[in-house]
């Protein structure tokens, strides 16, 4: 190709960057530039060379240079290393931000956040081209080594106003387009409130619904009606079971005279028994009344709690900081745009100024008329940035709020749960225990009644009585058979209750993640401000090339604008760490 085309610039990308290299050590007269270039071998690259001849751009990005650098082989790498800022945050933007560009569009390289129609749609610029920063002069890349010292004059003054339009102007527009898009964002999820707290509280019930599978404590969370209808059958059968203890009482006490003084005072104590288990039961009902009104109390105060927080005690903690803090950096956007219009405008005024100034001096000379008037120019004046006392945590602040409040709402609700689910099932147990003290004090009087003292002779006479009482014993197990099977399994279902919460509050702890900012939109707001503080970053490379090349000039007015500049760029310093405050 050498022979054929007198080559004498080549480049690459990725294992192209590496070959691209690799032609240049061992041609130094052909000139190498690449993105994101692979390692050369082992033993191509002598360590005494400098390589003049070999730029390397990488991007933040890039996976091959972050892997190069961590294993410190990036002296496989020859010439000189810069790295500039395209490229968009995440996991499946790797391949785009190793090659440099993304899918192009109408001539631009961008990238896509989100669906067109919807909140905070929009593109970024992230071509790596875009994001090598270039003198407003000399079109050099101001990345290395700056550019070299002009001249300043008329010419290269207008050349500096229009620079500051195109290099900075439309790039600061580029911010304010993606700032709006992340307050659009914020603002959607601020008018979503309502929905997100109601999303959250239907969340906290489905996963119950999910965990507990018993159809008994079904709907617990939103009224426990089921549970309600279970323990009002049991008190059912335990009116049966009374009603036919009474019967029992009956019969033992009309028996034939021939038994009469067998059984003499055989009796089913049944008002003690059975207020008993009526006592223990009002005492589960309140019980199962705590549970109910505690898990709505979780539901309608706990969970609107989770949103609380941030430096002003927002109730929506992450949508109001962020809100709160925009707010400030939006009225510091206004005022860095109009520090550099009227810094535009002086350049412009003194630009023109001097040329006037050089016809009238050269007029005066050639004529003998006077000199002229320097005309208007813009004064200077002072935009300070307003503080914000937002975002101090950066997006770091919901993980930490979600850290912060999910503990408090594991250790608040688990208080109030759990004791009470202990002290139902302790009352069932009590409960089940009384109910098999009833079937064997109905056994035992039984048995006295039949076997107690009681010739078999008269046994034989009077089987009618037997089988009264056979007969009765079997009407009062059943109910109490059936009430003992309500109360294990409501017990055991308490029991899993107890087991389970743990594991719902667990199950919860993404669904509020989710709740407290949308994670998808979260991490939008996040890549905007990303592509924002890239280009500021930028910018401020700009104008140290601006201040070096308006430094150490004799005219009192270019030394002026030389702290204007610097002013200017120390304004976009503190502009870029608020907006870095809404980065991830």
């Amino acid at each position: 190709m050498s022979k054929k085309y007198n080559v004498t610039k080549v480049g690459g990308n990725s294992l192209g960057g590496g070959s691209a290299n690799g032609v240049a050590v061992r041609n130094p007269g052909v000139t190498s530039v690449t993105l994101n270039a692979a390692l050369l071998s082992e033993g191509m690259v002598d360590p005494n060379k400098k390589y003049d001849n070999i730029t390397n751009y990488y991007s933040g990005l890039d996976i091959l240079m972050n892997a190069q650098m961590a294993g410190r082989l990036d002296n496989r790498v020859p010439g000189e290393k810069i790295e500039i800022n395209n490229g968009v945050p995440g996991l499946k933007n790797i391949v785009s931000n190793h090659m440099g560009y993304p899918d192009q569009e109408k001539g631009k390289f961008v990238y896509e956040i989100g669906k067109e129609g919807e909140i905070g749609y929009g593109k970024i610029e992230s071509g790596a081209d875009v994001h090598i920063v270039t003198s407003a002069w000399t079109g050099q890349s101001l990345h290395g080594e700056s550019s070299g010292k002009i001249e300043i004059n008329h010419e290269n003054l207008k050349m500096l106003e229009q620079g500051l339009q195109n290099e900075v102007g439309d790039r600061l527009d580029l911010v304010y387009r993606y700032m709006k898009n992340s307050v659009e964002i914020v603002r959607d999820e601020s008018s979503r409130f309502n929905e997100r707290v109601e999303t959250l509280q239907n969340n906290f019930q489905e996963i119950y619904e999910e965990l507990i599978e018993d159809p008994w404590f079904s709907g617990l969370t939103a009224g426990g009606n089921i549970l309600k209808a279970k323990i009002n059958e049991l008190i059912s059968f335990l009116d049966t079971a009374e009603k036919y203890c009474l019967s029992l009482n009956a019969v033992l006490n009309l028996p034939p005279a021939e038994l009469i003084e067998s059984i003499l005072g055989v009796n089913i104590d049944v008002e003690t028994l059975f207020d008993e288990a009526r006592s223990v039961l009002k005492t589960i009902n309140d019980r199962i009344d705590d549970i109910i009104n505690g898990f709505i109390h979780i539901i309608n105060d706990k969970i609107p709690l989770l949103f609380k927080g941030g430096t002003d005690a927002f109730s929506d903690a992450i949508v109001g900081e962020l809100t709160a803090h925009y707010n400030i950096v939006d009225r510091n956007r206004e005022k860095l745009v109009t520090h550099l219009k009227e810094y535009r405008t002086q350049v412009k005024n003194t630009a023109d100024s001097f040329k006037k100034r050089d016809e009238d001096l050269a007029g005066a000379i050639s004529r003998g008329s006077q000199v002229g008037e320097v005309g208007e120019v813009q004064k200077t004046n002072a935009y300070p940035i307003e503080e914000s006392a937002y975002m101090k945590t950066r997006m770091k602040i919901k993980e930490i709020h979600l850290n912060l409040v999910f503990q408090s709402f594991k250790t608040n609700t688990s208080a109030i749960v759990i004791p009470i689910l202990g002290l139902l099932k302790a009352a069932l147990s009590t409960l089940k225990a009384i109910l098999e003290g009833i079937c064997a004090a109905v056994k035992a009087a039984a048995n006295v009644a039949l076997y107690s003292n009681i010739p078999t002779a008269a046994l034989s006479i009077f089987t009618d009585f037997d089988e009264k009482i056979r007969g009765k014993i079997d009407e009062i197990l059943k109910p109490l058979n059936d009430a003992a099977k309500i109360v294990e399994g409501v017990k055991d279902g308490v029991g899993r209750l107890i087991i389970y919460y743990p594991v719902l509050l667990d199950r919860m702890r993404p669904y509020i993640n989710e709740a407290l900012f949308t994670n998808e939109k979260f991490s939008n707001v996040h890549k905007y401000n990303f592509a924002s503080i890239n280009i500021l970053k930028e910018m401020q490379i700009v104008f140290d090339d601006i201040v070096k090349q308006l430094s150490n000039e004799k005219a009192q007015a270019i030394d002026l604008l030389c702290n204007y500049s610097k002013n200017i760029k120390t304004t976009m310093g503190l502009f870029e760490e608020q907006i870095d405050r809404v980065t991830l």
